[in-house]
């Protein structure tokens, strides 16, 4: 017989435990876009895509949609972000 603990603990995509879950109505009022744009974005690899909680059910992991946020106001300070060098090629 397994326990809970045999069960390895969801990790978001930092590693570090989720926050918390945010449904979508959460995430369309957190990051300011539409649904439509939101799906679009994740088809392209360009927003975090969300757990299955049910079979009729998804949510979005808070850390990773923060992720998301602090990546975009980066951008659009010109700052480099995580996975960028700082300076560029040169």
């Amino acid at each position: 017989m397994q326990t809970g603990s045999d069960s390895p603990t969801p990790r978001s995509s930092t590693g570090t435990t989720p926050s918390r879950f945010l449904r979508l109505p959460e995430v369309l009022r957190s990051v300011g876009l539409q649904r439509s744009a939101i799906y679009a974005k994740m088809r392209l690899g360009l927003f975090p895509a969300p757990v299955k909680l049910t079979s009729t059910a998804v949510a979005w992991i808070e850390d990773e949609v923060e992720a998301w946020k602090a990546e975009r106001i980066a951008e659009s300070r010109g700052q480099a972000t995580r996975d960028e060098p700082a300076g560029g090629a040169g």
